[in-house]
């Protein structure tokens, strides 16, 4: 894990202190609140490279929870509900911005697709 310290206030403790990063580019761990800041536009980077790969190797696009998976296992994002639900997000904006293009993620297994 590469660290390095910066100058950051916390959104959540309104502390001005050095904070140190966790995983270089992605997240940033408040050392006076424990308060995780996830930088989605960099995660975003990280989740179409390891579903490019998870496409090629298993021949099908990933579910959002594989993605998941995959991002806590490199220490992208941390393993909490709320990185879970900011991915989704964060996932559901670049697809309708055209960053994440829309067949390298699967619908999740026994939610049929919608034919209208």
């Amino acid at each position: 894990m590469d660290s390095h310290i910066e100058q950051k206030r916390c959104s959540k403790c309104s502390k001005n202190e050095k904070i140190p990063h966790k995983v270089s580019d992605t997240m940033v761990i408040c050392s006076s609140c424990g308060k995780t800041s996830v930088k989605w536009s960099k995660v975003i980077i990280h989740a179409v490279t390891h579903a490019r790969r998870y496409k090629t190797e298993y021949k099908e696009a990933p579910t959002l929870r594989a993605i998941y998976y995959t991002l806590i296992g490199i220490e992208v994002i941390p393993d909490k509900k709320s990185a879970y639900k900011g991915l989704s997000r964060a996932l559901s904006d670049a697809r309708l911005d055209g960053t994440f293009p829309w067949n390298l993620m699967a619908r999740a297994r026994g939610h049929p697709q919608v034919v209208r």
